[in-house]
């Protein structure tokens, strides 16, 4: 019977304790690849799941932008030099920051065809 209620995290623990008191049994060497191999599957489901959720969470960063503001000579001002910027998921959070990466030094920049 399947229980919603379980995790897939607690199966993979039950699965590993059961595959440790495996190694000492007498069990047929089949058998337990059988079942490794149902518990390495268990594994990569939630390794899988496990990225997935950090790729969806939404990231938030914020950002002093100025030499001034971020030596303390300016004073800070939210919204002014002093930004916080919300992503959908990390690839969003990437680009952006490869971006401001990229800008870091320049003071204007003009798009050329």
């Amino acid at each position: 019977m399947i229980n919603p209620d379980k995790k897939l995290e607690d199966m993979t623990e039950k699965l590993d304790d059961i595959l440790n008191w495996l190694t000492d049994s007498p069990m047929d060497n089949e058998d337990y690849n059988t079942i490794h191999k149902i518990f390495d599957k268990y594994l990569e489901i939630e390794e899988q799941q496990a990225s997935r959720k950090e790729n969806m969470t939404n990231k938030k960063i914020t950002i002093l932008w100025g030499t001034e503001a971020v030596k303390g000579i300016d004073p800070i001002e939210k919204g002014y030099n002093k930004k916080t910027y919300q992503f959908e998921n990390k690839e969003q959070f990437n680009y952006f920051m490869k971006g401001v990466d990229e800008a870091n030094g320049w003071l204007e920049y003009e798009v050329q065809e």
